[in-house]
């Protein structure tokens, strides 16, 4: 598995990236990003996991708690999947486990997230 945060539009959103295979070994790292994602200043959080190749189910658990713990504050955890054409993985997954009421997913954060100032203004 591959982590990474990114800082987007001038501080005003942050996405946590997962790729490739979240399996058992993984889930400390992963929560310490989650953890990381969700203590940022960054009013827009995100989690993308277009690339996802496989998560287990324990991973998907964390992911849920703190997307449901989030809406608790009144914040929203976006789930980025670009590939949302109906056959990705996580397509399938989220319609398997019926999460399409947990998640808020979205193709793109651009439609979302506000733009950063451009500089000099």
């Amino acid at each position: 598995m591959a982590i990474s945060i990114q800082i987007m539009n001038g501080g005003s959103a942050a996405v946590l990236t997962l790729t490739g295979r979240v399996v058992a070994r993984d889930n400390v790292a992963l929560r310490k990003h989650i953890e990381q994602l969700m203590g940022g200043d960054a009013p827009l959080k995100a989690i993308d996991l277009t690339d996802i190749a496989y998560i287990d189910s324990y991973a998907l658990g964390q992911i849920i708690y703190y997307c449901n713990s989030a809406r608790g504050r009144h914040t929203t955890v976006y789930i980025v999947n670009k590939k949302g054409n109906g056959n990705s993985y996580i397509d399938k997954l989220i319609d398997v486990s019926d999460l399409k009421q947990v998640f808020s997913i979205v193709d793109s954060l651009d439609r979302i997230a506000p733009a950063a100032p451009a500089s000099g203004a």
